[in-house]
């Protein structure tokens, strides 16, 4: 089983190598990363002087962090990055709960700082800190918190652009960065996860969700598959015919309401090698469920699940009048293959694989 919510990726598929580990505030991997960081604002900042505090992904702030209000009492979690085993990033979060500050600002219970949050620069450019926030994100919902608080400043724009695309939104400044001419503060509320859970081919929840994505997208974007479910039989004699196949399934809940679905089946011929492959099939959210991170989660949990049954490659099916699902498939490593199974022949089929 997996949560996480929109964009969560910590419990998903990790980039080659790169491996999450949580850790204590005062790892000394850590401790070193964290003064990488404080030196490089330094630099950014013009000197220790004259810099404005703070922090988050380069944030402004002096190098003394037991100065600097990081009060390891406070700090609840801590995620440590590695690559080929090598510490490259880190962030932490600290319980904010109650705190006032000189703003008026008091904070309510479930929130959490953001702090620290960094990678080493010769392993930016490849989304590493976004993995590092979304797997924080996790551990903040785990522990209860509800709602996550940073600060950056004004010379690390990169910031400002990573936790904008990932949903915060600009807020008052809090705290000691109150009055601060180069901070800028952020916060983002965390939504209700999604639960991903095994279920089997004839568990009515995937099969209904199943049956709305035919009658509801798979025939009005392709008529043509429309009109050969009705010649095989209907939609109950195709998905019985598939089924067939399938090895494992997922369903997706978000409290407690399904709104995804996603099953593996077995290889159809003239894939190759049909005895290491899994075909990815009915892949499916529903329409009020989008952009919450419901597909990406489901997909993570079948690459899990085929890892586990031993499986070399995933392949899958995909059409040309379907963009955001081409988008998902390729930010998760799949590729374009020659065309096979069924819709070989289609004129506007894609077929993606992906090695295990």
């Amino acid at each position: 089983m997996s949560a996480g919510h929109p964009g969560a990726s910590a419990a998903g598929v990790l980039p080659a190598g790169v491996t999450l580990t949580d850790v204590t505030w005062d790892d000394a991997d850590g401790a070193r990363l964290r003064a990488a960081q404080q030196a490089e604002i330094a630099l950014r900042y013009g000197s220790d002087d004259d810099a404005p505090t703070g922090d988050g992904t380069g944030v402004p702030g002096p190098t003394d962090e037991a100065a600097h209000g990081v009060d390891p009492t406070t700090v609840v979690a801590s995620v440590m990055l590695r690559v080929d085993d090598e510490p490259v990033g880190f962030g932490a979060l600290r319980d904010i709960s109650g705190d006032d500050d000189p703003s008026g600002i008091v904070h309510a219970p479930g929130t959490a700082e953001l702090k620290r949050l960094y990678v080493a620069p010769g392993h930016r450019g490849r989304g590493l800190s976004r993995i590092l926030l979304r797997a924080l994100e996790v551990r903040a919902f785990a522990l209860g918190m509800r709602r996550i608080v940073l600060e950056t400043g004004t010379q690390q724009p990169e910031s400002m652009g990573l936790y904008l695309g990932e949903g915060y939104l600009p807020i008052e400044q809090y705290g000691e960065f109150w009055g601060e001419p180069d901070s800028r503060c952020f916060a983002k509320d965390l939504p209700l996860p999604v639960v991903v859970t095994r279920a089997a081919w004839d568990d009515r929840a995937g099969r209904d969700l199943r049956a709305r994505f035919q009658t509801d997208e798979v025939e009005p974007l392709y008529p043509h598959l429309g009109e050969a479910a009705a010649a095989a039989g209907g939609f109950d004699a195709v998905d019985a015919a598939l089924g067939e196949r399938v090895v494992d399934g997922v369903v997706a809940r978000r409290d407690g309401i399904v709104v995804g679905c996603g099953s593996l089946a077995t290889a159809p011929a003239g894939t190759g090698d049909e005895d290491g492959l899994l075909e990815v099939v009915k892949v499916y959210v529903t329409p009020e469920a989008r952009r919450w991170g419901v597909a990406r989660a489901v997909m993570n949990e079948l690459v899990t699940i085929a890892r586990d049954r031993g499986a070399r490659r995933l392949v899958l099916v995909t059409g040309v009048r379907q963009p955001a699902a081409v988008t998902l498939y390729r930010s998760l490593g799949f590729r374009p293959v020659y065309p096979f199974g069924e819709h070989a022949g289609s004129a506007t089929a894609l077929f993606f694989a992906l090695d295990l």
